[in-house]
């Protein structure tokens, strides 16, 4: 198998296409999991202060971010 690390500071970008997701907020791990889960979790929502909802669209998952 392969590993590839990448920092993307865009959460959408990440959110569609990382496999696994480090979230952290101040240097401090918050959380390890899929987008899914992260969001799931809200996680997300808490640390960038943004709502953050999973949709499906023709058997896509999909992200939707709002402010």
């Amino acid at each position: 198998g392969k590993c590839i690390v990448a920092v993307i500071h865009d959460i959408s970008l990440a959110l569609r296409f990382c496999d696994t997701i480090i979230l952290l907020d101040g240097g401090k791990v918050i959380s390890v999991n899929s987008p899914s889960e992260i969001v799931k979790s809200k996680h997300i929502d808490d640390v960038f202060k943004v709502t953050c909802k999973e949709i499906t669209i023709d058997n896509e998952k999909e992200f939707i971010i709002r402010r």
